[in-house]
């Protein structure tokens, strides 16, 4: 009795199985083999594309993220200047008007002005005289 391992029974017959299975280039059909090269394709971007995302993320970021939003801050930086004064001449435009508000709520300031509206007139106003009237001959 001799005696058999049954590994090489076993690998012997998957061997037997797997060259049965395995047909040589030329006798395989054509579909198997656009299956398997499309596989391999897909196989390299899937394990390709953490790198590529980012490639594209970089790109974007860099191109059309970074470098406008780095000419709007430029842009609003030169425009600060400007709005700050702006701001200032409303401000003080704002508390001239304030002033004016609370001094016509003021008893004795109405009165001023109503004094000075009775005793002194206003000025007439300057009309700009009529031209004469035209006579029937173009005169």
């Amino acid at each position: 009795m001799t005696h058999v391992d049954e590994n090489t029974i076993g690998a012997g017959a998957s061997d037997a199985s797997a060259q049965s299975t395995a047909l040589p280039a030329e006798t395989t059909p054509r579909f198997v083999r656009f299956k398997s090269a499309s596989y391999r394709v897909l196989s390299r971007a899937a394990y390709w594309s953490p790198v590529l995302v980012a490639l594209v993320l970089f790109g974007q970021v860099s191109f059309r993220g970074l470098r406008p939003s780095m000419a709007e801050a430029r842009r609003l930086a030169s425009a600060e200047v400007s709005l700050d004064e702006r701001h200032d001449r409303a401000v003080a435009e704002n508390r001239e008007t304030a002033a004016h508000l609370a001094a016509r709520q003021d008893p004795v300031f109405r009165e001023r002005q109503r004094r000075l509206r009775v005793i002194e007139p206003p000025l007439p106003t300057t009309t700009i005289p009529e031209p004469s009237a035209r006579t029937d001959d173009g005169s």
